[in-house]
């Protein structure tokens, strides 16, 4: 057969299958290295027999492939033969390797790494976007690239992938670089975007927000995030676009400025903070309203440079030694607009030091210049605006199945009728794709990055018994005392001193304390439809945690509620660090319910 690439050993059912792309389409060339997206991919078996077998013995085997083919390789996946997609212009001076956060390949390709495979065969594979146009600016010529780099970490569809994992890996986290070529110089800019770094989940027809860790449990998954973005970007700037008058953003921002807040002394010294209300600030699709605070914000962006180097010499000229961290509530419509802006302030700012004056050239500041119409625009700004635009829509694409509801304003500067009744379609098809096609993809996008369960390719069973045999001498044993309560309160409303544990202080206390209560509320048709469980929940637990921390210290890990019944988890402080992978196992028995909370990791 015919393929364009090698891309790794995929396994599907634990089945492994050479994984080719098969159709590709040239992108673009950078520095005489071709760029290509993905059209097809093919799925050849190890064996020949697996054909007959596909045919007639696996149905979910073949419906698998299909999902991954046609719900997740779409658009949007790029790779080059010469050119390491996974690595900035910076990090390409500095280092060789892949930046493994943005290989979409590094699962399938685990196996050849392990066999010292050569690297030829082991090509990165990003998903995002890759754009590129040509202008000429005073008589030169100017390459100008956006390149977007999705992580494979924490990845996922819109509402089964937010907020942060335990490794401080936090969903949609993209990393976008714009680079041009100028004379004899290569310049390039980086900015990150990615979901607010605590535990939170979204869910329902009205798809309500919810906190689903405590901030004792979520700090070390925080704090692991931002030492990562130390370690790749020095200092950072957070851009918080929310609206703190809205319910579900507002809950999402007090945790992550209490976060911060309270973290001043571990990462005070690299991490600064700005909120900014994009929504109330631009109402009116007044967009032109986010340039003050760019202007704002030069100062720091200026501080915190830019990658140049002399390509005609190899010479690296200056680096760049901090980022702007952008976040909306999805990371995508909000952030693109803003982030855009950004990005043309500190593109003035490159070429003014080539000795190219927007200014002059646009015969007003760039930040106004592009707010205006398309057809008012410089030839520059219309395609630096067009290829904004088409990144926004195609990270909006992998996360939510739909383009970017402000692609119109980003290519136009300001919305119009058929603006608004794009983003109106937009706004329905998410709504529809969130609830029937959503897990579907998911599960294409869990096989690929090895997350699946049903995909994972286990030690075989000698490799195992041996690992088991010899687990004294890495692992560490330890009992742990759980005390379970279960109480009926028939609707009554919390007592402050009401008495519900009688442990004998500093003796035996329970490490992890679990409480069952049932009927916080009255059971009737009225309740079941009007009342908020939430108070009900915030009431109980003032009173549970007063009462166990006479004791010691804890903290809700978890709680799951369903009307009228509750289920609380609480854990001494002592613990916190040793938990992580929080999950919970609902088992269905005829028309009750019972739900388990398993704490995992616990090391």
């Amino acid at each position: 057969m015919k393929f364009s690439c090698f891309l790794g050993i995929q396994y599907v059912l634990d089945r492994p299958f050479l994984l080719f792309a098969e159709d590709v389409l040239h992108t673009c060339t950078i520095q005489k290295n071709d760029i290509f997206e993905i059209s097809t991919l093919a799925f050849i078996p190890f064996e020949v027999k697996l054909y007959t077998q596909i045919q007639i013995l696996n149905y979910k085997l073949k419906k698998i492939i299909k999902i991954i083919k046609i719900k997740l390789f779409i658009e949007g996946y790029y790779f080059s033969y010469s050119y390491n997609l996974s690595l900035s212009k910076q990090k390409q001076a500095f280092q060789s390797d892949r930046d493994p956060r943005f290989c979409w390949n590094t699962h399938s390709c685990r196996e050849l790494v392990a066999n010292q495979v050569s690297s030829v065969w082991n090509i990165p594979l990003i998903q995002g976007y890759v754009g590129y146009f040509n202008v000429y600016l005073q008589g030169k010529k100017l390459d100008f690239y956006l390149i977007a780099r999705r992580s494979y970490k924490k990845a996922g569809t819109r509402y089964n992938s937010r907020g942060i994992d335990d490794d401080g890996n936090v969903a949609n986290y993209t990393e976008l670089e714009q680079i041009f070529y100028y004379n004899q110089y290569c310049c390039s800019h980086l900015q990150i975007r990615g979901s607010v770094p605590c535990f939170w989940r979204q869910r329902g027809i009205t798809a309500q927000t919810k906190i689903t860790r405590s901030y004792e449990l979520t700090n070390q998954a925080f704090l692991k995030h931002f030492e990562d973005i130390r370690k790749n970007y020095q200092y950072v700037l957070c851009v918080n676009l929310m609206k703190k008058s809205k319910e579900s953003e507002h809950i999402l921002t007090e945790s992550f400025e209490t976060h911060i807040k309270n973290n001043q002394q571990l990462i005070g010294d690299f991490v600064k903070y700005k909120y900014y209300d994009f929504h109330t600030i631009c109402r009116n699709q007044k967009y032109e309203n986010v340039n003050p605070t760019i202007r704002q914000l030069h100062k720091m962006n200026d501080n915190f440079k830019f990658y140049a180097e002399d390509t005609q010499n190899n010479i690296v000229i200056v680096t760049q030694k901090g980022i702007v961290r952008t976040n909306c509530l999805d990371c995508l419509d909000r952030t693109n607009v803003f982030q855009s802006k950004i990005a043309l302030d500190i593109l003035n700012v490159q070429l003014h030091q080539l000795g190219v004056n927007l200014f002059e050239q646009f015969g007003e500041d760039p930040l106004d210049h592009v707010d205006s119409s398309t057809e008012e625009n410089h030839p520059f700004i219309q395609k630096f605006k067009c290829l904004w635009a088409d990144c926004g829509d195609l990270i909006s694409k992998h996360y939510t199945g739909t383009g970017s509801t402000h692609t119109d304003v980003t290519k136009k500067g300001k919305r119009d009728f058929l603006g608004l009744l794009q983003h109106g379609y937009k706004s329905i098809s998410r709504f529809y794709l969130q609830n029937f096609e959503d897990n579907i993809k998911q599960e294409a996008i869990d096989m690929v990055v090895g997350q699946h369960t049903e995909s994972v390719n286990t030690f075989n069973e000698s490799i195992e018994k041996e690992l088991v045999s010899r687990q004294d001498q890495y692992c560490n044993f330890q009992k742990i005392n759980v005390r379970i309560f279960t109480w009926n309160l028939g609707g009554v409303e919390p007592v402050e001193k009401a008495n519900l544990f009688d442990f004998e202080k500093g003796k035996n206390l329970p490490d992890i304390v679990v409480v069952g209560l049932q009927e916080i509320i009255e059971l009737n048709a009225k309740n079941l439809v009007t009342v908020n469980n939430e108070q009900e929940i915030k009431k109980w637990d003032s009173i549970i945690l007063e009462q166990l921390n006479f004791y010691d210290t804890y903290t809700l890990t978890k709680h799951k509620d369903l009307y009228g019944c509750l289920l609380m988890v609480y854990i001494k402080q002592r613990y916190y660090y040793r938990i992580s992978k929080i999950m919970m196992i609902q088992l269905n028995q005829g028309i009750f319910r019972v739900r388990v909370v398993q704490l995992l990791k616990y090391i």
